[in-house]
């Protein structure tokens, strides 16, 4: 955990009530390899890989108007479970930088894979709103997002893959 700490993310370590028993959030990255320490920047204008463009953005405006932040667009979407995130692509643990908010559901493990087992007509919007008002997402309990392994969406300055 010194590396992190070292990177300039030591907020993340301070949602864990013992330094030590901090988890990793795991993101896939299909077709790239990293290896060492990999930078990456802000997530800016993130679209969809699945959703349609309209759930995407009326999702995003919610969050916009509950949360101050278009999480759908400018986060990076990770999971606290390895497996999970190994459909994804090649599997990384990632630590946003200092000053990062994150995004989750205690209910929805995934937004997209909700929207289809509910049968939710992509351009239902109010369908859509009333899933997201129904869904308890929140800002709070990071520790609590990691164990359950839903979709977490993370907004920072940047991250780090700790690769090898």
């Amino acid at each position: 955990m010194k590396k992190i700490v070292d990177l300039g993310c030591s907020h993340y370590i301070a949602h864990f009530s013992d330094p030590l028993s901090a988890r990793y959030l795991w993101r896939g990255f299909k077709k790239k390899n990293f290896h060492g320490i990999h930078k990456l920047g802000p997530v800016v204008g993130r679209q969809p890989r699945n959703n349609s463009p309209l759930v995407h953005h009326t999702a995003d405006t919610w969050f916009l108007d509950n949360f101050g932040i278009r999480y759908r667009s400018e986060s990076l979407f990770c999971t606290g479970d390895k497996t999970i995130a190994s459909h994804y692509g090649n599997v990384y643990p990632i630590v946003p930088q200092n000053d990062h908010r994150f995004c989750w559901s205690p209910i929805i493990r995934d937004l997209f894979a909700e929207v289809e087992l509910n049968f939710i007509n992509p351009k239902d919007t109010n369908s859509i709103v009333t899933l997201l008002e129904g869904a308890s997402y929140t800002e709070a309990n990071l520790s609590d997002a990691l164990i359950k392994g839903h979709e977490i969406m993370v907004n920072a300055p940047g991250f780090f893959i700790l690769a090898d």
